[in-house]
C-alpha cells in the first residue's frame, strides 16, 4: 500500500523541489504534484496542471481582488482534484502553498486528508509591509492598510483548513496571529550543499 502525497503550488514546484524529488523515489509513496504550470519534472510522479482562471473582474472592489483571484483559482484547482478523486486517487497528505487560493475548497474534495500547509506571509497593515521605505512615499496611507489587510482573507481560510502549518523562519512565523502559531512549525526551506558550498580555487581580485 503506498502512502498517496500531494504537492499543490500555483508554480510548482516552488518550495516543494527537493521535498517532491524526495518523496518521489521512495517505493512505499504515490508523489501527485498539481499547478496551473509545471516549471519542474519529478521523475516517478504523476503531475497534473489545472485551467488558468480568468482575472477578477475589474467592477468587483480593488481591495477584494485577491480573494476572488483565489476563489476562481480554487474552484478550477478543485475540479481537477475531483477529476483526481473519481479516478481513484486518495492522497493522505496535501501539502500546499495557499497563498493563491489552490486549495480553498480540496477539504471539500478530500475531508479525510491531512493538509500542511506552507505560510509564507502574513500581510501586516504596519510593522512590515508598510513604511520601511521612506524613499516609496504612500499619499494615502488608510487606502493602502485596508488594501493589505483584506489581503489576508484566503490566507486565514487556510489556517482554519489546515491539519498543521510550517514557516521557513521564526520572523515569518511571528507575522501571524497569535492564536495561530502554536499550529505553525518553522522548518527552513533547506540548502542544497552541493551547489551551494565553498570553492578553494575561487578569487577576488581587487
Amino acid at each position: 500500500m503506498q502512502l498517496e502525497i500531494w504537492f499543490v503550488h500555483k508554480n510548482f514546484p516552488g518550495q516543494y523541489r527537493h521535498l517532491a524529488h524526495q518523496f518521489a523515489r521512495r517505493r512505499d509513496c504515490r508523489v501527485v504534484t498539481i499547478g496551473e504550470v509545471i516549471r519542474l519534472r519529478v521523475e516517478d510522479a504523476v503531475q497534473h496542471v489545472y485551467e488558468p482562471p480568468r482575472a477578477a473582474s475589474p467592477e468587483t472592489h480593488a481591495f477584494v481582488w485577491n480573494l476572488e483571484n483565489g476563489v476562481r483559482r480554487g474552484v478550477q484547482a478543485a475540479r481537477l482534484a475531483l477529476e483526481l478523486k473519481q479516478k481513484g486517487h486518495a492522497p493522505k497528505i496535501i501539502c500546499s502553498h495557499p497563498g493563491w487560493g489552490d486549495t480553498l475548497f480540496f477539504r471539500d474534495v478530500f475531508p479525510d486528508a491531512k493538509f500542511l500547509s506552507y505560510q509564507e506571509f502574513f500581510y501586516r497593515p504596519w510593522g512590515s509591509d508598510l513604511g520601511f521605505d521612506p524613499e516609496y512615499g504612500n499619499t494615502n496611507p488608510l487606502n493602502a492598510m485596508c488594501r493589505v489587510r483584506a489581503k489576508n482573507t484566503v490566507n486565514l481560510l487556510a489556517l482554519d483548513m489546515a491539519d498543521w502549518n510550517v514557516s521557513p523562519t521564526h520572523w515569518q512565523r511571528a507575522q501571524f496571529p497569535a492564536e495561530y502559531r502554536p499550529k505553525i512549525s518553522v522548518i527552513h526551506d533547506g540548502i542544497d550543499t552541493l551547489k551551494a558550498s565553498q570553492n578553494p580555487s575561487a578569487m577576488l581580485s581587487l
